[in-house]
């Protein structure tokens, strides 16, 4: 019974589909321009009912086309926001004013500022003020050149920390729009920075060394240095602080007279070495300081040089201790670890410059030592034979025989002396002429006192 309700709803339903199939094809014979008439026939019906179905199979093919192609370029638009958005390059749409139309993620993360609060700002309020009038230049300059289709520049945002950037600026056609791409140079910058800085420090290192090999002065050649240091551009201010064997405070030297070196040599003087130096005359290596306040605040230099970095480093040759020597570095500088070899070899360099100083000043204590002893030894001569003279004087006045016989003994052994004396002088001759070549010390005149006499008794001398 239930079988049977199932089979007429189905006959029903299917001639109600041809009943309305058969009222959508007189529609569209009525619609045709020849109204052409069709035989209400099986055969006639079944072949438009075919007409449409195939007509309807067309449109769905098409329909899927179309959906289809919807989907690739909805997926290329996909495509194209992520390429836009996670550039690893900013691009910024802007107006001829510089106010912000669009940008890119990437363009927002080199302002530091979320994108919704970028749009409709003009990019001068995120350049820094060293900025603005080159960024107002190259406005200019790509709108008045619109024929040249790329306009760069090199721009420093105020990021955090700050960024520099290679802009490259194209113009549309109406000149409406600007289309710019920003490329992120911060490191290539600073290594650029750095090999510049690096450059002026090796200059440093010669100026000091030609230094060292002129002046032999200690007091000349460490206030020179310090000079030398912060005028070649590779510091920006150096001192040198010696102390004695014991570390005790001897003299400052400074490239600034001013008020910061002032307050440190008054320091040095009352309160002795402050803790930075201390620290740097224990050890052979170089200390940096990047904070002085917090670090060494008893430093009369932490209020002057608060936030910059500051080297310090022993004037130390083998176990000989001669004092510190601290520099200030330039704002630029990001410290590494060639900057602390370059300065260690400078403090190196003038360690060993003191140390053979010291050497010169023993070696010139020591020849005038020498030229003393020697000239005694001239002077002893005369005064043994000053005795002799005495004795061959009474020889001649006392007429004892046994007498005479023990003085002329002596005589013969105070002239055995004598001769060793003279044959110690002949060959002290290779010292003086030595000392003359070596180091330009006199030799005495031949033609006076003891070196006559000596002569006259040395015919080949």
């Amino acid at each position: 019974m239930g079988s049977d309700n199932n089979e007429q709803q189905d006959y029903l339903r299917e001639e109600e589909s041809t009943e309305s199939l058969r009222n959508r094809i007189d529609k569209i014979i009525a619609a045709t321009s020849n109204h052409q008439k069709f035989s209400d026939t099986g055969d006639e019906m079944q072949r438009l009912i075919h007409e449409l179905q195939v007509h309807q199979v067309e449109l769905e093919i098409q329909n899927e086309e179309l959906r289809l192609a919807r989907e690739e370029k909805e997926a290329g638009l996909e495509r194209y926001t992520e390429l836009y958005d996670f550039a690893p390059v900013g691009y910024f749409t802007l107006d001829g004013i510089g106010t912000i139309r669009q940008v890119n993620l990437s363009g927002a993360a080199m302002l530091g500022v979320e994108r919704a609060f970028i749009i409709g700002r003009k990019l001068q309020y995120f350049l820094q003020s060293k900025s603005l009038p080159v960024f107002s230049q190259f406005i200019r300059n790509a709108a008045g050149f619109p024929d040249e289709k790329i306009h760069n520049t090199v721009l420093s945002l105020k990021g955090n920390p700050p960024v520099t950037v290679q802009a490259r600026l194209h113009i549309n056609e109406a000149g409406d729009e600007y289309f710019m791409a920003v490329t992120d140079i911060t490191e290539q910058k600073a290594s650029e920075e750095h090999i510049l800085y690096l450059n002026q420090v090796l200059l440093t290192v010669q100026n000091v060394n030609r230094l060292l090999i002129r002046e032999k002065n200690p007091d000349r050649l460490l206030q020179a240095t310090c000079e030398i240091m912060s005028k070649s551009g590779g510091f920006e201010n150096a001192w040198i602080v010696r102390v004695d064997e014991n570390n005790t405070f001897l003299a400052a030297y400074g490239s600034d007279a001013g008020r910061p070196f002032t307050d440190l040599e008054l320091f040095l003087k009352q309160d002795g070495i402050p803790w930075c130096q201390e620290e740097a005359l224990k050890q052979k290596d170089v200390i940096s300081i990047t904070d002085r306040p917090a670090e060494c605040s008893q430093c009369p230099m932490s209020s002057f040089y608060a936030k910059k970095i500051s080297l310090i480093c022993s004037l130390r040759y083998e176990e000989e201790l001669y004092g510190t020597l601290s520099v200030i570095l330039p704002e630029i500088v990001a410290l590494k670890r060639e900057d602390t070899d370059l300065f260690k070899e400078v403090c190196d360099d003038v360690a060993f410059g003191l140390h053979t100083i010291g050497l010169e000043q023993k070696g010139a204590r020591s020849l005038v030592q020498i030229q003393q002893n020697m000239m005694q030894l001239a002077t002893l001569n005369d005064e043994i034979r000053n005795p002799l003279t005495v004795i061959k004087a009474l020889t001649d006045t006392n007429h004892t025989e046994e007498n005479r016989k023990i003085i002329e003994e002596q005589i013969d052994s105070i002239d055995y002396i004598i001769r060793k004396l003279d044959l110690g002088w002949l060959n002290s001759e290779k010292t003086w002429n030595y000392l003359m070549k070596n180091y330009g010390i006199p030799k005495p005149d031949n033609n006076s006192g003891a070196g006559q006499e000596l002569n006259d008794r040395n015919p080949g001398h």
